[in-house]
């Protein structure tokens, strides 16, 4: 029984009976409506407003994260962009989403790069809210890692692991060090890799 005002599941024509034709033109106009939408929040991402950029950063990571549909590469572009915002609130969100989502997806090249290039710089970040959200990030995704590898040598470590290790050029090093530096000074980097 189907309530009112309730609309029908995408697996099944609104008439009930429609032609596949029909139901490929539904899918079509749903596929063109989240590319709409995904377009209109790379667009918020660069809003004048600081409360609408975070929104805009926040629904797309929400986006990836949720759905499984892979972000677009400018969509992952307009997510680093704002690493290197005016606002530290922003600068903090966009490398708390890119870590969201390398978290989901690791072996995704273009996600890598993105949080290599827009979250490891953060680390040293003038504003300390953002580099502590960068140092945390690093923490994540390479010392926490890395130290479940010297308490448990036998087993390898994830492929994850390897190629984030491996896409971390010679220029990206300073922030590593610093991030690392950071979590020594605060006690928070593993006796294992100290």
């Amino acid at each position: 029984r189907k309530l009112p005002g309730s609309c029908p599941s995408p697996a099944t024509p609104a008439d009930g009976g429609a032609s596949p034709s029909a139901s490929l033109v539904s899918a079509a106009k749903l596929e063109a409506s989240l590319n709409g939408l995904g377009a209109r929040l790379q667009q918020r991402c660069a809003d004048e407003r600081p409360a609408v950029r975070r929104v805009a950063l926040l629904a797309l990571e929400a986006w990836g994260v949720s759905t499984g549909i892979g972000l677009s590469r400018s969509q992952m572009a307009a997510i680093a962009d704002r690493c290197q915002d005016s606002s530290p609130s922003i600068r903090k969100q966009a490398a708390r989403s890119l870590t969201a989502l390398l978290r989901l997806d690791p072996s995704s090249a273009a996600i890598r790069a993105a949080w290599i290039d827009g979250v490891l710089p953060l680390a040293r970040d003038s504003e300390a809210t953002v580099s502590d959200a960068a140092v945390e990030a690093l923490e994540e995704m390479l010392v926490e890692p890395l130290s479940e590898c010297a308490t448990a040598p036998h087993q390898p470590p994830a492929d994850s692991l390897w190629m984030l290790l491996a896409a971390i050029r010679p220029p990206s090093l300073p922030n590593v060090q610093h991030a690392i530096g950071a979590l020594a000074a605060r006690s928070r980097l593993p006796a294992k890799l100290a």
